[in-house]
């Protein structure tokens, strides 16, 4: 609770923006640790902390490392509560997508995918919104562990199967890179 009032980059009169910066980012990645480790006492808080969020995200332009932080952190909520995080979907996939899909193998990265995975599966309809941005995430992110490109595959499948016309409709909209990796990584058969 101490630390969500230090969600914001408002700053008032006499604050240092750069000051406010670092202690907004460094309260998210508290908040994403206290989701990892102690699932239990975060999720009562999961509704406000991504209020906060999501007013952080319509920032125009956050820094990269702010942006990072926070996809990490919501991932690592969706670990924690996948149900609640998956409400706000719509709201952080795409800026979640972008921010992580250059990221270099991590604890982190690999946190932040397998939370946003649990969360998909409670809330696939939110993921078309940005489903370019999630499936570009997925292509770029290259040589995961057997367990997060397992998720990958049965979601990509799931996907296929479930909304199969929409999804044939989205891939086959998608830039031709990114469609040559969707069909080559996950063995697509694109037919209408």
């Amino acid at each position: 609770n101490i630390l969500l009032p230090l969600i914001d980059l408002k700053t008032e009169k006499n604050e240092n923006p750069s000051e406010k910066l670092s202690v907004c980012n460094n309260s998210i990645w508290t908040i994403g640790l206290i989701g990892l480790h102690y699932p239990n006492k975060i999720i009562n808080y999961a509704d406000n902390i991504m209020n906060k969020i999501n007013v952080i995200l319509k920032a125009t332009k956050l820094k990269k490392s702010l942006a990072q932080n926070i996809s990490i952190c919501i991932g690592r909520l969706s670990l924690a509560s996948p149900n609640k995080i998956s409400k706000y979907m719509e709201n952080f996939l795409k800026p979640f997508c972008i921010s992580l899909r250059n990221v270099k193998d991590s604890p982190e990265k690999r946190d932040a995918f397998r939370g946003i995975c649990k969360a998909i599966s409670f809330n696939p309809k939110a993921t078309f919104t940005s489903f370019n941005f999630f499936c570009d995430s997925l292509c770029l992110y290259d040589n995961p562990p057997k367990d997060i490109e397992d998720l990958f595959q049965n979601i990509i499948r799931s996907f296929n199967m479930t909304f199969h016309e929409r999804f044939l409709e989205n891939v086959n909209d998608f830039p031709p890179k990114l469609k040559a990796r969707m069909i080559k990584r996950f063995n697509l058969v694109l037919t209408e």
